[in-house]
């Protein structure tokens, strides 16, 4: 993650050993795999849900979609499957891990979101890099079906918030809130509305 991420998260994280928590290294075989299973696995379902409106009303999507489509089109069936049995082994490696823990912790973002200008935001971003540091975090939580949560724990000079993410077991939705809920009453997360631009209505 970028520094500034890590070290509002590495900060949370000491909050969480104050009030009782054990921090401990653990390793996943393929987690680095995490984010590519996801594109294959969540993109290719997208397309092939979106291939017959693709076809007939084109011009409902915009060019950001349009060129991930067709990269996506570059891929077959066999590459689906690939991705699951993949995808497979990684729920496997994840569910051994939790044999020594009760949350796995990691950024919810690895940077925090792009200046973007208003042609961007007309158009859809294009830029792969920040587009993957911002998901590519999120994919062991969707793969795997386990419970997450992402909680405000700063934010960066620009004003937009630094998350931390925690994962639990299978089920125990539980051990998640009730982290979520020490850092709130510590202090160490704060819902912080980030800096809007002049004029905009949204509040965001």
């Amino acid at each position: 993650a970028a520094p500034q991420v890590a070290t509002a998260c590495r900060e949370a994280l000491a909050t969480l050993e104050e009030g009782g928590a054990r921090l401990v290294p653990i390793e996943i075989p393929m987690v680095h795999a995490a984010a590519p299973i996801g594109y294959l696995t969540i993109g290719l379902e997208e397309y092939a849900d979106a291939l017959t409106v693709l076809r007939t009303r084109r011009d409902l999507f915009g060019p950001d979609v349009l060129v991930s489509f067709a990269a996506l089109s570059a891929f077959g069936s066999a590459d689906y499957l690939d991705a699951q049995r993949l995808r497979a082994r990684l729920r496997a490696h994840t569910r051994d891990a939790f044999n020594e823990i009760d949350l796995l912790a990691l950024p919810a973002a690895s940077s925090t979101a792009p200046a973007i200008t208003d042609d961007d935001a007309a158009s859809g971003i294009l830029d792969g890099a920040a587009l993957h540091a911002a998901c590519r975090t999120m994919f062991l939580g969707n793969l795997t079906g386990l419970p997450a949560s992402s909680s405000p724990v700063g934010r960066d000079e620009r004003g937009l918030p630094l998350g931390l993410q925690l994962i639990g077991d299978a089920w125990d939705e539980a051990t998640v809130l009730a982290a979520m809920a020490e850092l709130e009453r510590a202090g160490a997360a704060t819902v912080l509305l980030p800096r809007t631009r002049a004029g905009d209505p949204t509040g965001w």
